[in-house]
């Protein structure tokens, strides 16, 4: 697993699919990319808690691929919003 450092979010990034009556995963090109809090360093500022979803400046993520996966960090200010009462399926 990654740990984040000094004030830097791991994260993942999170897609919602949406399903047809006919059972074909669609993707809504309209909804904002979502983050998914994985690891949070011990100098952020009013971190969110692990597993929050947020709303960031992709464009500051540096993508890092480990164990197989894809993860990015991020400085804590490239945190734009936290999406509250967000449902993932």
């Amino acid at each position: 697993m990654l740990r984040a450092t000094t004030t830097r979010y791991v994260i993942q990034s999170v897609e919602k699919k949406l399903m047809s009556e006919g059972g074909i995963i669609l993707r809504h090109s309209d909804e904002q990319q979502l983050a998914q809090v994985v690891s949070i360093g011990r100098d952020v500022k009013d971190p969110v808690p692990l597993g929050a979803f947020l709303i960031i400046n992709w464009h500051d993520a540096v993508a890092v691929k480990h164990e197989n996966q894809q993860f990015y960090v991020i400085d804590y200010r490239a945190v734009h919003a936290v999406v509250e009462d967000y449902e993932y399926e």
